[in-house]
């Protein structure tokens, strides 16, 4: 650790009133394994574990300066972590910080591994008692009172009004299949009734990107079962939205990276099951897109050095039922109605 960085960190200590030194530094790898590969990093910045002389750690939580408002962002994630540690969430201690031209968050180290790693790798036998925690913990966040829950605004970014953005973004698909634009008008004309679907919806604390990333959670085995030690990369996606698109978006991402669906378990625990009509817009909303992008090879997908493409074959089967997809919508809509 050196420059700039190493300042900011002896800086924090010292806020923190830490008087032991860094033995070693370790990047955590939460967003390497999500549906949009970035290497080590999240969408705003990156967590890196401090291994300290006294036989402590802590976690360094930096915030991206390609971001127009790293302050405001890191004003966010103080909120949510906040909030969260308020209802009982494991998540972090706010230990000290820093907001200038560099924001950063020194955080208490609860220990563990990033789920987003974990879950490519459990044995077999592990995998039901870990997406039951999961979907415990899921289920204990969706279930935090929102009535007096306000977090600042950090973005006017257009896909927090969900239907209008996915449906101007299935513009550029059928840039790319000029065969799907019959499907991709129809499934606009659903806007007025899906939308007042959607809107009848429950609404909680969700933290799941867009892009379908797993929750940055670090997991670690306690004796025999496994346990959620702490949950970072609270703030960027972190809105007050329908909770079933975090356990799609986690359900897709396990899908795609495992080839299987994610065990009973994590339904057991977390207590029911996606709607069908949300199962099929949230699912489309993460993979039609990106299937037609695939089409075009993975080189001008991703082309940061470093970065590797996700498992697409269930994104590019995603394109080819959209038809298929907007005639189940339409039926599903009917049949509520």
């Amino acid at each position: 650790m050196r420059g700039r960085r190493r300042e900011i960190t002896e800086a924090l200590l010292r806020e923190a009133r830490i008087i032991a030194h860094i033995e070693s530094a370790e990047t955590l790898g939460i967003g390497t394994a999500g549906l949009n590969a970035r290497g080590p990093r999240d969408e705003d910045g990156t967590h890196t574990r401090l291994h300290l002389d006294d036989g402590s750690s802590l976690i360094l939580r930096e915030y991206a300066t390609t971001s127009r408002t790293p302050a405001a962002q890191q004003g966010k994630e103080t909120a949510v972590l906040r909030t969260l540690q308020g209802a009982g969430l494991p998540v972090p201690q706010i230990l000290a910080s820093i907001s200038d031209d560099r924001p950063a968050t020194l955080l208490s180290d609860a220990g563990g591994e990033p789920l987003e790693e974990v879950f490519l790798t459990v044995p077999k036998s592990s995998r039901s008692a870990l997406w039951s925690e999961v979907g415990s913990v899921l289920r204990k966040l969706h279930d935090v009172d929102t009535s007096g829950v306000r977090f600042p605004q950090t973005t006017t970014r257009a896909w927090l009004d969900f239907l209008p953005y996915f449906i101007k973004s299935l513009k550029g698909v059928t840039r790319l299949r000029p065969d799907l634009a019959p499907a991709v008008d129809e499934f606009a004309s659903l806007l007025k009734p899906l939308q007042h679907y959607l809107d009848q919806r429950p609404r909680a604390i969700t933290v799941v990107s867009g892009g379908g990333n797993l929750p940055g959670m670090l997991v670690k085995r306690d004796r025999q079962r496994w346990r959620v030690a702490s949950w970072l990369s609270l703030g960027y996606y972190v809105t007050i939205s329908d909770p079933a698109r975090d356990v799609i978006a986690i359900a897709v991402s396990h899908r795609e990276w495992t080839g299987h669906p994610l065990p009973p378990s994590f339904y057991r625990s977390y207590g029911s099951r996606p709607d069908p009509i949300c199962a099929l817009v949230y699912e489309a909303n993460l993979q039609v897109r990106r299937g037609a992008v695939y089409q075009r090879g993975p080189r001008r997908l991703h082309p940061r050095p470093g970065d590797f493409p996700p498992p697409h074959s269930s994104a590019i089967q995603a394109l080819e039922e959209f038809p298929q997809t907007v005639q189940r919508l339409r039926s599903l809509l009917e049949a509520h109605q």
